[in-house]
């Protein structure tokens, strides 16, 4: 999962030692202690404490001489890249003779910044965790009666002899957001959103009852019959029984396990399998397909499918009545089989030498029919200025889309959707519904003022709940204390402050054809000598310049709009940043 960038944990008891961020140490360690070991001192070249190529140490074995250690090649090599790893390993040997292995690590760890280059790699949490670990023990070995390299090199290698693994690090908790892999018997007990129980094709194991002693605990022993004269071996009636009843009793335990699995998923449950000759398998005998058409899926498996199932697919297949199997060769077919069918449908028509002339003369000229006005089939009979602000940023910073997909709207848990951020869609049309609702004329000294004004909006039932989470009142006063709205409060008190005014007008193209554009202006009011034109902004900009390029096309569609809805002058046009905290002039 992690080339595909999916964060997946799998808790373990093992594989600390194995790991990369643990091994590239361990073997700098076991080259300190002894340089003439040539696999740890090539895994120390290829690390990042040596940072060689393996066409590097390659070309330095080729060069040198082969019946000697990789340690008698560096030395002859002068080159600096080789001279200064070799000095490297010189200053640690000698660090190593009256440093503890926590400060012998600590100095590799800072000088090579190890542990933010461990962090850095995929899994990059639990590496970090497990180099830590790993300070942390050698600060434990120290305290026993053992000091030094050579005895924690030792220690390290008696702990991987006889298994004794301290297992991976553990970096998350219940609600870390990854991919957990476990298997069923650990999930017993636990509930995910989204489950997915894979591999329900495998075999049970059933080699118990083939063994040649079989035990239980009810019937006692049952043995193969065996005739050393004869030379014959078979089984007895006793053992049979014994099979019989050790293979019903797997099967209600894996039937048991199966319920555990597909009991696990809150919301949405996943099954996995691998087959081969799907086709057979799905296909239910004449008397499964009867039954299950009297009764719908969910019928009761009989005695003689639970007891002659070999995995949990055969436990699920008989349970669904209409099973449609569809390959990913299927679903390419279709499309390209669609296309010719038409294909060969209109050449067969247009080539029919039996069919009456009139009507082929006829079809003929509706196959051939160019349609007049194609200059046209982008050309809307309405838009939005939302969308021709689209269409012009694209058009200057040549990013138009040429191949538009669709949006895939995934399946987002419920777990998810509760916790999900305030995006910045909602807290953009928070603000503009509380600027289209708030009075001007109000005195608002404090963001007390502001939150009461929000509280009594949030009774009323004219802002919701999830808007009022989303303004930022700090943005809002800051807002209503400038200048800007001190105007605003004047246009209001004269009854000449217009908020959310609708407009539609019609443009002529170059193709001589009207278009309709249509759109809502956040606010606009009237001074003695013109219009003022006011939009809202809630974008993370830089700089007000920033804003002037994004929207410089609506607010002049604005401009035209309110020049033909009202016939007077336009004095200024504002774009007010609420990120920024201050107004921007066009």
């Amino acid at each position: 999962m992690a080339p595909q960038g999916i964060p997946a944990y799998i808790e373990g008891k093992t594989g600390y030692f194995a790991s990369k961020e643990i091994q590239d140490v361990l073997l700098f360690l076991k080259v300190l202690d002894n340089p003439l070991q040539d696999i740890p001192l090539y895994g120390v070249m290829k690390s990042v404490f040596g940072g060689f190529t393996e066409e590097e140490v390659a070309v330095l074995r080729s060069v040198e001489e082969k019946d000697e250690p990789l340690y008698e090649n560096l030395r002859r090599h002068a080159e600096e890249k080789y001279a200064g790893f070799l000095a490297k390993i010189d200053r640690y040997r000698e660090y190593a003779t009256y440093m503890t292995i926590l400060e012998l690590l600590q100095t590799l760890f800072e000088e090579h910044d190890y542990l933010a280059y461990v962090s850095a790699l995929p899994a990059g949490e639990k590496r970090l965790a497990n180099a830590e670990m790993l300070l942390t023990k050698a600060a434990a070995y120290e305290k026993n009666s053992y000091y030094g390299l050579f005895h924690f090199i030792r220690y390290v290698e008696q702990l991987e002899k006889y298994d004794v693994d301290y297992g991976e690090a553990v970096t998350l908790d219940e609600n870390a957001d990854v991919v957990r892999i476990m298997s069923i018997h650990k999930s017993k007990g636990l509930e995910f959103p989204v489950a997915i129980v894979a591999g329900l094709s495998k075999k049970f194991n059933m080699q118990d009852a083939a063994s040649p002693i079989i035990m239980d605990m009810d019937l006692g022993l049952g043995v193969d019959y065996v005739n050393t004269e004869s030379r014959v071996k078979n089984k007895t009636l006793r053992k049979n029984i014994l099979a019989t009843k050790m293979k019903l009793d797997n099967l209600a335990e894996e039937l048991r396990v199966l319920y555990v699995a597909m009991t696990r998923a809150r919301e949405k449950l996943i099954l996995t399998a691998c087959t081969e000759k799907t086709e057979e398998k799905v296909q239910p005998g004449e008397d499964s397909r009867a039954e299950a058409a009297g009764k719908g899926d969910g019928r009761l498996l009989s005695y003689a499918e639970l007891t002659s199932a070999t995995s949990f697919l055969q436990f699920l297949l008989p349970v669904f009545s209409n099973i449609k199997v569809v390959t990913m060769e299927d679903l390419g077919l279709c499309a390209i089989k669609e296309e010719v069918d038409r294909e060969s449908r209109k050449r067969r028509l247009l080539t029919d030498r039996t069919a009456d002339a009139e009507a082929l003369q006829k079809l003929t000229e509706r196959f051939s029919f160019v349609y007049p006005y194609e200059n046209l089939q982008n050309l809307y009979t309405k838009t939005t200025v939302s969308e021709l602000k689209m269409a012009a940023l694209e058009e200057k910073e040549e990013t138009a889309e040429l191949f538009p997909e669709k949006e895939v709207v995934p399946y987002v848990p419920g777990f998810m959707r509760e916790k999900e951020k305030i995006s910045g869609t909602t807290r953009g049309s928070a603000m503009h519904r509380l600027m289209e609702l708030v009075d001007f004329t109000r005195n608002y000294a404090g963001w007390q003022d502001v939150k009461a004004v929000m509280q009594d909006f949030l009774q009323e039932g004219r802002l919701s709940a999830e808007y009022e989470e989303a303004i930022r009142v700090d943005k809002i006063l800051h807002f209503l204390q400038s200048p800007l709205a001190g105007r605003m409060r004047k246009a209001q008190e004269r009854g000449k402050l217009f908020r959310e005014q609708p407009f539609v007008y019609g443009v002529e193209t170059k193709e001589g054809e009207t278009v309709l554009i249509q759109g809502i202006v956040d606010a606009y009011f009237e001074e003695e000598d013109g219009i003022v034109l006011l939009d809202y902004k809630t974008d993370v900009v830089e700089n007000g310049e920033e804003l002037v390029k994004r929207y410089q096309t609506q607010i002049d569609y604005y401009e035209k709009a309110l020049h033909n809805l009202t016939g007077k002058r336009m004095k200024e046009r504002i774009l007010y940043s609420f990120y920024l905290g201050c107004e921007v002039q066009l």
